[in-house]
């Protein structure tokens, strides 16, 4: 499901955003490295047009661009459930 009013937390990273929700639940996070990776993996498989700094804070790419972000957390989602 992708959300028509979006879900993202603008102070933070694409990348935190993609991956929230998703981190180990012991007080350990997701080294920032993988957040990345996983930004930068997701947004180079989807279509042309995908591909987002994943070290942009939300509050400053446009509003086609947190759509983007929104399709890419229900891939990475969808991939861990796979």
């Amino acid at each position: 499901m992708v959300h028509q009013h979006f879900m993202l937390i603008p102070v933070m990273t694409v990348a935190e955003n993609i991956v929230l929700g998703t981190e180990p639940t012991r007080e350990a996070r997701v080294p920032r490295r993988a957040r990345r990776r996983a930004a930068r993996a997701r947004s180079s498989r989807a279509r042309s047009g995908f591909a987002i700094d994943p070290r942009a804070p939300v509050a400053d790419i446009s509003v086609g661009q947190q759509q983007r972000v929104e399709i890419l957390k229900a891939l990475y989602r969808a991939r861990g459930r796979s």
